[in-house]
């Protein structure tokens, strides 16, 4: 059995335990897949994924639990360059540029201003995402920038060098407790119990050895108008990237397998 056989047979597992009412979305999802003649969801073709995802079971989002966001500061987001261009109406610098250059442009930017810059200076309407949804973290980074990825559950195959930091006031962020649904493409996402009522997602640090632990809380949003966004660009260098190889491999794999077995 593949690794991510094992790890989506888990998650769905789980979404079947912990957040039941998403059971027919993962019953219509395993349907897809038969169709398809895949194993896992996390190989799907973008044509394949375009069907999958237009289903009515599978297509809303943050339609989770209301969250309640104890903090009155802000929330945070990590976000590609790219990301943050093509999900808003971006509009300077040039969207047409490499993502390097407009990250240049924006650290310039910041230097001269001192830290953050507002998101609606770049761009107009709103900020969305794969899916239309966005996800935070009421967790303030400390500066280090991969450390804070990897405590929200990110590996270094999904992060970019020219990032950015994404901050929102909570109370501007009408958020949801995430769900299986919402993750439903990701092999890593820790479900959490309904019947608990809870009241803010977690997510799975995934530094710890030799077993991985809980994460911080975690909030998905749809669509945020840039006006209520500031942004601040962060470069990760490849040093950092060599001195912590947290990849999506095997030996992660056996600690997420781990990890969903303990819930």
């Amino acid at each position: 059995m593949s690794t991510f056989v094992l790890l989506y047979g888990l998650r769905r597992d789980l979404a079947w335990n912990r957040q039941p009412k998403y059971k027919p979305a993962y019953d219509t999802l395993d349907r897809y897949l038969e169709r398809f003649g895949k194993d896992h969801p996390y190989q799907l073709k973008d044509t394949e994924l375009e069907v999958v995802l237009s289903d009515t079971l599978l297509s809303k989002t943050a339609a989770g639990l209301s969250a309640v966001i104890k903090t009155r500061g802000f929330l945070y987001s990590l976000a590609s360059t790219s990301k943050v261009v093509n999900y808003t109406g971006w509009f300077f610098p040039d969207s047409t540029l490499p993502a390097r250059d407009i990250h240049s442009t924006l650290v310039d930017h910041s230097v001269d201003e001192g830290g953050w810059l507002p998101l609606a200076r770049y761009a107009t309407g709103e900020l969305s995402g794969f899916r239309k949804i966005t996800w935070w973290t009421k967790f303030e980074p400390d500066g280090n920038h991969l450390r804070f990825a990897h405590r929200l559950g990110l590996p270094n195959d999904w992060l970019s060098p020219f990032s950015i930091l994404l901050r929102c006031r909570a109370a501007n962020v009408l958020a949801a407790v995430p769900t299986a649904v919402d993750a439903v493409l990701s092999p890593i996402f820790h479900p959490t119990q309904d019947s608990l009522k809870p009241p803010e997602g977690i997510t799975i640090d995934l530094r710890p050895r030799p077993a991985l632990t809980d994460g911080n809380a975690e909030y998905v949003s749809s669509d945020i108008p840039v006006s209520a966004i500031e942004m601040a660009p962060i470069l990760i260098e490849p040093a950092a990237f060599a001195a912590h190889p947290i990849r999506l491999n095997p030996e992660l794999a056996a600690l997420l397998e781990t990890y969903y077995r303990s819930l």
